[in-house]
C-alpha cells in the first residue's frame, strides 16, 4: 500500500500513521561554535549569520551571474542541470569561498554539497513549501542548510520564508520519494506560521534540513542570487535513504552522486549504483492539528495560496 493510502486509511480509523512525539530541543552535538546561536538554531530551526566578506561575495556573484547570464523567469538552480561540467565547477568553487566560513563558525563539520540558486524577476519565481529528505541519521546528528545572499534578499524578490520550530516535529528519516506532514497543514502554515527572512549580501540563514521553507515570486527588476551548501558532521556518514513501501532503504552517500547523476524534477536522481547499508522499517508521520498550534509560533507575514 502506498503511503498516501496508509495515511488516509489511519485517519479514517481515527489512528496516526508515525504519530509525532511531543517536541523536544533538535537532538545532536552542537553545530555552531557561537553558543547563542548554536541554541536558537537548535530551537527556532534558524538562525541568521554573517558568514562570508565582500570580497568573497562579489567573486561568488560574478561567478553565478557567468553562470546563469541568460535571462529567465522563475525559480532556477544549477543542481538541476544537464552540465556536468558547470555543477562541478559551481560545486568546487562555492566548497573553496565557504570553506573558511565553516572552519570557523561549525564545530567539526564540513560541507557536502553546493549550487546556486536564483530567483528571476517575474510571477513565475520561488519554491513551494518543503522540507529536504535527509542525509544523516537524525536521530544522532543535525544536517543543515546554508542559504548565503549574493545580493539583497527581501520580501520583494522572494527572500527565503521559513516555519520556525517546524523541524521539532520530525522524528526519524524522511526518505526521498516520500511525502511530508506537511502537505495536510500547507495553507494554514503559509498562512499562520510563515517568517520572511531578510539578508544583506554576506550574511546566510543556517537552518535546520527538516526546517519547513519556501520563497515566493520576484517583484522586482532584478534576480535574487544566492549560494547555498548542505553541511553536516564530519564523524556522520552521509545517507540517502529511499522511500519503499513500509520500510525506508538506506544508502551510503558519496558526494560524487549528486554530480554524476541527473536529478528530476525537484527531486534526487534514484539511488543506483549507490551501496545499500541496510533497510529498516518506516510509516509515513503524521502532524495533528493540535501538533501544529502547541509547537509552531505565529509568523510574521501570511501568504494565502491562490
Amino acid at each position: 500500500m502506498r503511503p498516501s493510502s496508509t495515511a488516509a486509511l489511519a485517519r479514517r480509523l481515527g489512528r496516526r500513521v508515525g504519530r509525532a512525539p511531543r517536541p523536544a530541543l533538535a537532538p545532536g552535538p552542537p553545530t555552531l561554535r557561537r553558543a547563542a546561536a548554536d541554541a536558537a538554531l537548535r530551537r527556532e530551526g534558524y538562525v541568521v549569520v554573517d558568514l562570508v566578506d565582500a570580497g568573497t561575495v562579489e567573486r561568488l556573484r560574478d561567478l553565478c551571474v557567468a553562470v546563469h547570464a541568460e535571462p529567465r523567469s522563475g525559480w532556477a538552480s544549477d543542481f538541476y542541470t544537464g552540465d556536468p561540467e558547470t555543477k562541478r565547477a559551481v560545486h568546487e568553487a562555492i566548497g573553496r569561498e565557504l570553506r573558511g566560513a565553516v572552519d570557523r563558525d561549525f564545530v567539526a563539520h564540513a560541507s557536502l554539497l553546493h549550487n546556486f540558486v536564483v530567483n528571476w524577476p517575474g510571477p513565475d519565481g520561488g519554491l513551494v513549501l518543503h522540507q529536504h529528505s535527509s542525509v544523516v541519521d537524525e536521530r544522532r546528528y543535525r544536517s543543515v542548510v546554508v542559504w548565503c545572499a549574493l545580493t539583497p534578499s527581501t520580501e520583494a524578490n522572494g527572500t527565503l520564508h521559513v516555519v520556525p520550530r517546524s523541524h521539532l516535529l520530525q522524528r526519524g528519516p524522511r526518505p526521498e520519494q516520500a511525502g511530508s506532514w506537511a502537505e495536510d497543514h500547507e495553507e494554514r502554515l503559509l498562512r499562520d506560521h510563515l517568517v520572511s527572512v531578510e539578508l544583506e549580501p554576506g550574511q546566510a540563514i543556517v537552518f535546520d534540513n527538516q526546517l519547513l521553507h519556501c520563497s515566493f515570486a520576484n517583484t522586482t527588476t532584478s534576480p535574487r542570487l544566492t549560494a547555498v551548501a548542505i553541511v553536516l558532521p564530519t564523524a556522520a556518514e552521509p545517507c540517502y535513504y529511499e522511500a519503499a513501501g513500509p520500510r525506508v532503504r538506506v544508502h551510503r552517500l558519496d558526494p560524487e552522486f549528486f554530480l554524476e547523476t541527473q536529478p528530476g524534477q525537484l527531486e534526487w536522481a534514484r539511488p543506483e549504483g549507490l551501496e545499500l547499508l541496510h533497510e529498516e522499517p518506516w510509516s509515513p508521520l503524521e502532524v495533528g492539528v493540535e501538533d501544529v498550534r502547541s509547537t509552531l509560533p505565529r509568523g510574521t507575514c501570511s501568504h494565502v495560496p491562490a
